[in-house]
């Protein structure tokens, strides 16, 4: 059999891109997206800003990789009090975002008909992760929050791929559902103040992810990817005992 059908980003997601792009461009020149680059410009050159916060981050534009590292890190801080800080921060990450959706292969395997559909729904859950963490100091605020939108992507698709192999009988029987403790560990692992911490406890005590398939996501090397397996391992065991979590057996 050959290779499975792959699904590229249609007309949807280009719309999709379109409309957002579009729609930032209206904002960054209403006064208060003009206020929000003068706020922005404390992290960059005189001028970087001229053309737009698109152009100033481009690969090709005047800021260097540590200065639109910078850029990014200091519109999630922003948005703690601005909310188009939150706005821009997605439109900056928009290329990465269709980056993780060529990763996801376009959404096949998962629950997504299509990969205009997956976009969509990498755009929603990145305006819910920047709501989450706004007002955090992130010096790598762009990568982390691919890597967070990545994970919950690849979570989603992991149970989709479950419950489509699961039979019917099993699907409404406890045992065909997530362990309870495997959830109380994953919520656990929600509160750790490093979020990579809680991608690797919940990638490899949750979902099974191969290092391999860390070191891709993260891009960290294994024997760091260990190290922060076993902190946040420590962190959860001292801020809650995991063994009186129900078993499977003790929530029938």
């Amino acid at each position: 059999m050959g290779e499975p059908h792959r699904q590229p980003l249609d007309m949807d997601s280009t719309t999709l891109v379109t409309n957002l792009t579009l729609d930032w461009r209206l904002i960054e020149r209403s006064p208060q997206g003009r206020q929000l680059l003068r706020r922005l410009q404390v992290a960059a050159p005189p001028g970087a800003f001229e053309a737009g916060l698109e152009a100033a981050l481009s690969p090709a534009g005047p800021l260097s990789t540590s200065e639109r590292a910078g850029v990014l890190s200091h519109l999630l801080a922003l948005a703690a009090e601005e909310p188009l800080a939150a706005r821009g921060l997605v439109q900056a990450l928009l290329p990465g975002l269709r980056g993780v959706a060529r990763q996801l292969d376009y959404g096949v395997g998962g629950p997504w008909s299509s990969g205009g559909h997956l976009l969509v729904d990498l755009v929603a859950t990145c305006f819910e992760v920047i709501t989450n963490w706004a007002g955090q100091v992130r010096p790598f605020a762009g990568p982390d929050l691919l890597s967070a939108v990545r994970l919950r992507a690849r979570r989603q698709r992991a149970h989709h791929r479950a419950r489509r192999h699961l039979p019917l009988s099993e699907v409404a029987e406890p045992q065909g559902l997530p362990d309870p403790a495997e959830l109380a560990l994953a919520r656990a692992a929600a509160d750790l103040d490093d979020p990579r911490d809680a991608v690797v406890v919940v990638g490899r005590l949750c979902c099974a992810w191969r290092w391999a398939e860390l070191e891709e996501a993260l891009g960290e090397s294994r024997r760091r990817l260990e190290r922060r397996l076993h902190r946040g391992a420590r962190r959860i065991l001292e801020d809650a005992d995991l063994a009186s979590a129900p078993t499977s057996t003790d929530a029938r």
